[in-house]
Parts: structure tokens; sequence; C-alpha cells
């Protein structure tokens, strides 16, 4: 198409390289039976699954509940890729340190923690080599809906991408407390053109 209109330069967007981490000796592999007290790992798939439909191919790597382990590794990844995901080890828990682990490694916390549910942990930072952070909760419902509310709109936005929103109608009054953003999980369905 740009040949037939005699353009010989383009000027183009180049995919970001992006590793998803996930972390916890809870998570066992797929193959594996888990014991008790553990799950089989999965955000770290789901991940990967819908940044496919952007043309991404992330890499993926797990860590143990290690926190030499976690820093070793994150500072590597710092170093290759563009975009780290994290899923889990970002709340206040025992074993949770990741937070501290991208300090040590030198990452600018934007922000920790937003007035929402789920996702209320969710980390943002930056690298003094522009690698972005995005470090989810493990939650997988939460890692889902962080994904898909900061990750996504960031990469269309940073490749000129549209962004839609769809408005719907909800069927019923819906109530939440404490006062935080609530992500309402529903079913949208199409009633004589009206969603």
């Amino acid at each position: 198409m740009a040949a037939s209109v005699g353009l010989t330069n383009l000027d183009v967007k180049k995919l970001p390289k992006v590793i998803i981490i996930s972390s916890g000796d809870e998570l066992v592999d797929v193959e594996e039976a888990p014991g008790p007290f553990q799950i089989r790992r999965s955000n770290n798939y789901m991940v990967q699954a819908v940044l496919q439909k952007y043309g991404l191919q992330a890499d993926l790597k797990h860590i143990a509940d290690n926190a030499e382990k976690t820093t070793k590794l994150i500072s590597q990844c710092l170093e290759e890729f563009d975009v780290i995901i994290l899923s889990g080890g970002i709340s206040m828990g025992k074993f949770d340190f990741i937070p501290q682990a991208l300090e040590t490694a030198s990452v600018k916390k934007l922000f920790h923690k937003v007035q929402q549910r789920p996702g209320k942990p969710f980390w943002f930072g930056e690298h003094e080599n522009n690698t972005l952070v995005f470090a989810f909760p493990g939650n997988p419902v939460s890692t889902f809906m962080c994904l898909h509310r900061y990750f996504l709109l960031w990469l269309k936005a940073s490749l000129g991408l549209p962004s839609t929103r769809e408005f719907a109608f909800l069927n019923q009054d819906f109530t939440f407390t404490p006062s935080l953003k609530y992500f309402l999980q529903v079913q949208l369905q199409n009633e004589n053109g009206k969603i």
C-alpha cells in the first residue's frame, strides 16, 4: 500500500518487549497436582493470551518467595525488557518481597495502592532506563481487571490505537461500601437495541 502511493519512509511504532512474572510458593505448574494450600499457576497464561491479541509475544517467568532471588530476577529483567508485568507478591504479606525488590533495583514507585476493588494493591513504577513495571495483585480477578484497566489502556495510547468504551444500563440498582471505585462484573445483554 505504501509503495502504491510512493511512500519510501514510514513512521512506525515498536511493540514493547514484555515479560510476565508470577510469584509465590503457593503456585505450581499446570501439570502438577497442587498440594495443601497450593493452586496451579494461571494468571501468567491469561495475561500472555490477552497480550497475544495485540501482537505481543511475552516471555514467562516464575519466582518463589525468596527476597534475594526476587531482586536478582527483577534486576535482570529491567535490563532485557521494556515492560515487566508482575502478578502477586505486592500486598503487605509476610512473603510479599516484590515492592522491596523493586526499590532495591532502583525502580521509582509512581504509586502503590489504588482506591478500587478488585485490585487495590496495584503497584506501578518506572526504572531510569524507561522500563515500566505493572505489578498486579495475585488474585485472578484483580490481575484480569488491572491488566485491562491499566496496562491495555497504556499500550493502546502508546501505540496510537483507538480506545473504545461501551456503555450499558444496569438492569437493577447496585450499591457498594466502602467508598472505593468498584468494578462490577456484568453480563451484557441486548434487549430490543438496549444494552
